[in-house]
């Protein structure tokens, strides 16, 4: 994902989320990822999260690590698929 100062999930990210994945699978809790929704979302946009509108525009330029109005639609949809909730349309 580009934009302003976020950077594409590596390796290294992926390597911070297993100590999660694990004990959430024991447990039996669900996890919903917020990189893939933000990354499927940005793609008409390059990938680029600030020109797709996912994050707080800043007046100067650019654009807020926070997600906007659309980037919280986005991650609440995910979460809403993860846990299989019908959507109300």
């Amino acid at each position: 994902m580009r934009g302003g100062d976020e950077r594409r999930p590596d390796q290294s990210k992926r390597a911070e989320q297993r100590p999660i994945a694990g004990p959430a699978a024991r447990y039996g809790a669900v996890l919903a990822s917020g990189f893939a929704a933000f990354r499927a979302a940005a793609a008409q946009a390059g990938g680029d999260t600030c020109a797709a509108g996912l994050r707080v525009k800043l007046a100067s330029g650019g654009c807020d690590l926070h997600p906007s109005a659309r980037g919280a639609q986005v991650l609440a949809a995910a979460i809403t698929e993860a846990i299989a909730v019908p959507s109300r349309r």
